[in-house]
């Protein structure tokens, strides 16, 4: 499914009218349009409060949510859809925190669904995560949630339709109309597994919001250097939703297969609620990771702020800043638990994929993986995994390109964010 070129191009000119129009509106009236006001926020905080109040503390999350929504208010760079667009996503999260609160309140057997052994992605984005994860979610035996679920995990009450795949399509579409360039950049159908951010993002725990935000450091700062009963309290809600898909998939049975790069600020956290864990590090060049990361962040923004107000340099310099403060907390928490797995213990943690290594021949190192960590390897899985490949080749939708110099970074800056990295994996 997919618009028009003309029909894109008709959407893309419609917002650039709509936010004119809005903007001068403004300069006449001297108020915003969409304002993110401390009334609609404290609207948000009730409802989560109510929720928490009814459900359980591990639904309260209107600290994060405050703090969250007031940077975003302070930021007078956002476009006026850019504003719309924030307090309605804003809206849509609340409003699936109840739906999943209480959708498991109804089914409490929800909670006992087991979630063994899971498989996590935890490497930088723009190493090959996303290709690894629908590598591993071709496996039958293996469960990973696709974004249409991701976005919307509790199912419609019963007797009414399910719309959530049809709706999810035509989000990605339009998201897609208003910046073409995501395609090239992180290529995803609405049928496909998706990262762990659109749970997170649920509870107001954002990874990629501080990085297109342009008034957003406190949040990051909070949120890169956590409280540790807060990254377990993040964890324990994400367990759920997790139990919640997986039981009307009817797939408890299942491996839960999950990614994302915020896992490598959190790492014991989530080993504290998923004990036995399978954690693959996807390893790439730090040339190009931090500025492909920027790049897709740079798109993003689009759908937030006017072309005059584009900032790729604060992009760069955010996304790096994120990155080697995931690569201090990741590697300590590798380092103890490498020493005790090469000292034979009783099951295994963690693995790396070399991204060279996954691109030149996927279903080897998927092999490897299995190997690794004592998993069947079926002849269907690698059947299915074939098919993937040659119906998504990459660079289908053209080649993404970038450089360090667009984002204001250098070889020196990410010399110092990637020091140990670079030591700790051997990259050269």
């Amino acid at each position: 499914m997919a618009y028009s070129k003309p029909l894109e191009f008709l959407i893309r000119a419609i917002t650039v009218i709509i936010n004119t129009i809005c903007q001068l509106i403004e300069y006449c009236t001297q108020k915003k349009c969409f304002n993110l006001t401390e009334e609609k926020i404290e609207k948000l905080g009730k409802r989560i409060e109510e929720t928490a109040k009814k459900h359980g503390d591990v639904y309260n999350w209107t600290d994060a949510m405050y703090m969250n929504m007031n940077c975003w208010a302070e930021d007078t760079a956002l476009s006026p859809l850019g504003r719309f667009h924030i307090y309605n996503t804003a809206k849509e999260y609340v409003d699936n925190l109840e739906n999943v609160a209480n959708c498991i309140a109804a089914q409490p057997d929800i909670l006992t669904v087991p979630l063994k052994r899971p498989i996590f992605i935890t490497g930088h984005m723009r190493t090959g995560s996303t290709l690894l994860l629908n590598l591993l979610t071709c496996d039958p035996a293996n469960f990973g949630p696709p974004l249409w679920q991701l976005r919307k995990p509790a199912p419609p009450v019963p007797g009414t339709p399910d719309r959530r795949l049809e709706q999810s399509k035509k989000d990605r579409c339009f998201m897609e109309a208003l910046v073409p360039e995501i395609r090239k950049q992180h290529q995803v159908e609405a049928t496909d597994s998706e990262e762990c951010c659109v749970a997170m993002d649920r509870i107001f725990l954002s990874k990629w919001q501080p990085l297109v935000c342009q008034t957003m450091q406190p949040y990051a700062t909070w949120y890169q250097n956590m409280p540790k009963e807060k990254a377990r309290k993040m964890y324990e809600y994400f367990n759920r939703e997790m139990q919640l898909l997986a039981y009307h998939q009817g797939n408890g049975h299942k491996r839960l297969v999950r990614k994302d790069s915020l896992h490598m600020l959190f790492t014991d956290s989530l080993l504290e609620i998923f004990p036995d864990a399978c954690i693959v590090n996807t390893v790439r060049r730090p040339e190009t990771i931090t500025p492909s990361q920027a790049s897709m962040f740079t798109t993003l923004s689009k759908i937030f702020y006017t072309e005059d107000q584009q900032d790729p340099h604060g992009i760069g310099k955010r996304s790096l800043e994120f990155i080697e403060k995931s690569n201090k907390t990741f590697i300590n928490v590798r380092k103890s638990f490498d020493c005790e797995q090469n000292n034979n213990a009783p099951q295994r943690v963690f693995t790396d994929v070399m991204y060279d290594d996954l691109i030149k021949d996927p279903i080897k190192v998927v092999k490897n993986i299995y190997d690794f960590f004592n998993l069947e390897f079926t002849p269907e899985f690698e059947k299915n995994m074939k098919q993937y490949l040659i119906s998504r080749p990459n660079n289908k939708h053209g080649k993404h390109i970038y450089s360090l110099q667009e984002y204001g970074l250098t070889q020196d800056s990410l010399n110092i964010a990637f020091k140990e990295y670079k030591e700790y994996f051997n990259i050269s």
